[in-house]
């Protein structure tokens, strides 16, 4: 499917691993790439770079409903 014209609908509303690591107390988990590297804002582009996929690409967070909301735009898409 790389190349092809398919799209990512990710629905996201946390950012657990990103408080972990803060909250971890270890203070060389954190670098320079922990605030893009946890972004859920960018999470949607980043899976649509890996797998090659050259369509639509969004990432909602609407709290309890994100998923199902990513699901009706997918379907609608």
């Amino acid at each position: 499917m790389k190349g092809s014209h398919t799209g990512v609908f990710l629905g996201m509303s946390t950012d657990d691993y990103a408080g972990m690591t803060v909250q971890s107390g270890d203070h060389s988990q954190i670098d320079a790439y922990n605030s893009l590297g946890t972004a859920r804002s960018v999470a949607a582009g980043r899976v649509a770079y890996t797998w090659g996929f050259h369509g639509p690409v969004i990432q909602l967070d609407t709290a309890c409903s994100s998923s199902l909301a990513a699901l009706h735009l997918a379907c609608q898409s």
